[in-house]
């Protein structure tokens, strides 16, 4: 999404000091080299903060709380897609990985109430090798994605249902029941979107390059080794921070 990017959206407004602070040193760096732990505490902070609103069942959200989801959000989705591959080999194991995981789940769920067994599911994969845990990732991913994907359409077709039995003229009706056909279809297309943090989360198999010739070569032997392909070089120029 365009105006999700760190540059049109605004700054989350923050009155807790710590997390004013972790903000402000995120916001010191050029991005997008983003201080992986940093961001993950300042996440944290975030996502207790939602799963508090959602355990006690509050209702609206305000626009501050908005501004600050899509904007963390669109870091996170930004951290995983410029990740290299020092990182890539064991990002799953961080807890700054798993905040952005429970962030996307925290803000992705078809459930009510925030999803428990996320401790349980990272414990299980801790030891396992890069791509069989990335892979496990994707596929509770792609679960996530599909059940949302099934409460929007009966969410979406028991209002249409409802519209339909209003004391209202059939145009307007029928006016109604397109706005809510049009919103679901954006609400679908945001779950499988390119710019999503869902998206970034899927390609963190994908090959990732470095700056580093010797880990470039361990890389593309591990690669070989597993697929018999090398996809590409992995070594990059080093990068002036």
């Amino acid at each position: 999404m365009n105006n999700t990017t760190p540059r049109t959206l605004e700054t989350p407004q923050i009155n807790d000091p710590y997390t004013k602070h972790l903000l402000e040193e995120l916001m010191d760096i050029e991005f997008p080299f983003v201080r992986h732990d940093t961001y993950g505490l300042y996440l944290q902070k975030l996502n207790n903060h939602l799963e508090r609103k959602m355990k006690a069942g509050s209702i609206g959200i305000q626009p501050k709380t908005i501004n600050s989801i899509l904007w963390s959000e669109r870091r996170g989705f930004l951290l995983l897609q410029d990740m290299d591959a020092g990182y890539q080999l064991h990002a799953f194991k961080t807890p700054w990985f798993k905040e952005i995981l429970r962030f996307y789940e925290l803000t992705n769920s078809s459930q009510d109430t925030p999803n428990s067994d996320l401790n349980k599911f990272l414990a299980s994969i801790k030891d396992s090798e890069m791509e069989e845990a990335y892979i496990k990732i994707s596929h509770r991913i792609s679960n996530e994605i599909v059940a949302l994907t099934q409460r929007q359409k009966k969410d979406a077709m028991e209002y249409s249902q409802y519209i339909g039995k209003l004391n209202i003229s059939d145009s307007e009706k029928e006016k109604q029941q397109k706005k809510i056909k049009d919103s679901l279809d954006i609400k679908v297309g945001r779950n499988l979107s390119g710019y999503s943090l869902a998206n970034a989360l899927f390609n963190c198999i994908s090959p990732k390059r470095t700056p580093y010739k010797a880990l470039a070569d361990y890389m593309k032997r591990r690669q070989e080794s597993r697929t018999g392909i090398v996809i590409r070089d992995y070594l990059i120029k080093k990068q002036h921070r």
